[in-house]
Formats: C-alpha cells, structure tokens, sequence
C-alpha cells in the first residue's frame, strides 16, 4: 500500500501508540487489515476529502507506470535491442564511450524537448562516457522536414547538426507559433555557424534523407513503441521524459555493471518526480 499522508493519519488514528515500532510492511498490513474490517472508512474520507483521494490514486497509477519503466530498462539492460547504428550520420560523444542512447524524437515534440535538455546535462556530468545517437520518428510534414534538415547539415559538418538540433528544441515555441514552420526551421538552420545554405537547400531532396528518416520510423515501430520520445541506453529503453536524477542513477548502474543483476529500485533511488513520467 502506497504510505500517503492519508495512510499515515489512519495509522496515527488506529495504532495509537504503537505506529512509531512497526517496519512499514508491518504498518501497511496492519492498515490493510483495518481497512477491509472497517470499509465505512473508505467511505468517509471520499465523502470529506474526495480530492485527496483522487491524489492517492493517481499517485499510486504514476508509481505502477514508474515501476513498470524501470522493470523494462533493468530487464532489457540482459536482453538489449539492436538498433542500426550509420557512422556516416551524425553522432554526439566519444565514439569509444561505453553507453550509447539511441534517441527516437520529433523535433515538435514537447516532451522531446525537455529529453534533449537531459541529455545535455547528463552528457555534461559523464565526460566521454556517452555516446548519443539521433532518429527520426516525426508526427508531421514539418516534423518530417526538420529531420532531414539535421541529416543534410549533417552532411556537411555534424557540428552543423548538433547545433541546428539544439536550437531547433530550444526555440520549438517559436516554431510551432511561426506562421510557416517550416521556413522557421530553415531560418534556425541557416543561423548555425559555418553553414553553407546554398548546399542545404540543394541537398534537402536527397533521397537518402528521406530514407534515414523511413528507416528510422519502421525501426521504431518495429520495436512496438507507439509515442516518442523513446531512450535506448546501450538498447534498453526508457520511455517518455525521465528525470535527470532517473537517468543518472540507470547510467550508474550500466557502468558498475550493476543494473542486470541486481535490479534495485530506481525510482526510489533517484527520488522520480512521477508527474515527468507522463506522456
């Protein structure tokens, strides 16, 4: 049983005296116990407090969604996928580093967004350790169309696609307000230092742009994924927008070699905020 504040109340109201001596699994039978001899009590707190109900269950439905990510990640950490890796596409990291992520993004995907801020910042406090891997899986034409604006700057120089990648999350409210998206994509595009904008736009037909994207998008769908943004660490996936604290702890636990053999609780451990593991 989930120990909410409610829970705790109904432990101070009928174990007087005797809650502080009990281990919580002790406590949490004894309030099971109570609750199914007294179910009036279930009644009464909908009737005063029906919001904090409400709250406990939906703290509860987040927890089982926290739990069940992290059973997949530790599980697939021993049975990883496989997904394609082109050294000719552009690649963030050390080549040799011992993690790679695969991400599955759109770049007019909120919660994409707020996964490549992670990313940076979890890149930033493991130096050479991570290696990070962008594919395409877009909603949209204009999702559709930046991807093959990163791949074609990626033609040109990766540098020129990493920055296009992080300005193009980084002002997305600025695209999607824009009247043309797409020629706002192409703007954020020729802004980025070094680019040579005649060649983009020549090379924005290529059929090989649109065939990474092709690519990528069936591959991710072959996984049974149905909504983006996915993770792959070194093939186990983490699903929606996980805190950076969940993400330091599973990196941790790859490179101590950990996370496949012991399976502890990450959510736990990293103090999850729930409410980001909605998607």
């Amino acid at each position: 049983m989930n120990r909410s504040l409610i829970a705790a109340a109904l432990a101070a109201l009928l174990l007087p005296g005797c809650a502080g001596q009990l281990s919580d699994q002790e406590l949490d039978q004894r309030i099971q116990k109570t609750l199914r001899e007294n179910p009036q009590i279930v009644l009464e707190a909908l009737e005063n407090d029906p919001v904090a109900i409400l709250e406990l269950a939906e703290a509860g439905s987040k927890a089982r969604r926290a739990r069940q990510a992290e059973k997949q990640f530790l599980d697939k950490l021993a049975d990883p996928l496989d997904p394609t890796i082109d050294l000719q596409r552009p690649m963030l990291g050390d080549a040799q580093a011992p993690i790679t992520v695969v991400a599955y993004t759109d770049f007019l995907c909120g919660y994409c967004a707020q996964g490549a801020k992670n990313i940076k910042e979890l890149m930033r406090r493991y130096p050479g350790k991570i290696r990070y891997v962008a594919k395409h899986v877009p909603m949209s034409e204009t999702g559709e169309f930046g991807a093959r604006v990163f791949e074609a700057l990626g033609l040109q120089d990766p540098a020129l696609a990493w920055e296009f990648y992080a300005s193009a999350f980084e002002r997305q409210d600025e695209v999607r307000q824009a009247e043309d998206q797409q020629t706002k994509l192409l703007e954020l595009a020729s802004l980025t230092t070094g680019v040579d904008a005649a060649r983009l736009a020549q090379e924005l037909g290529d059929e090989r742009l649109s065939g990474f994207v092709r690519d990528d998008f069936l591959e991710f769908k072959s996984y049974g994924f149905r909504g983006v943004p996915v993770y792959l660490y070194n093939g186990a996936p983490l699903e929606g927008s996980m805190p950076l604290e969940f993400l330091e702890k599973a990196v941790d636990r790859i490179l101590n070699g950990e996370a496949s053999a012991q399976g502890g609780d990450l959510a736990t451990e990293a103090g999850v905020c729930l409410d980001c593991l909605d998607k």
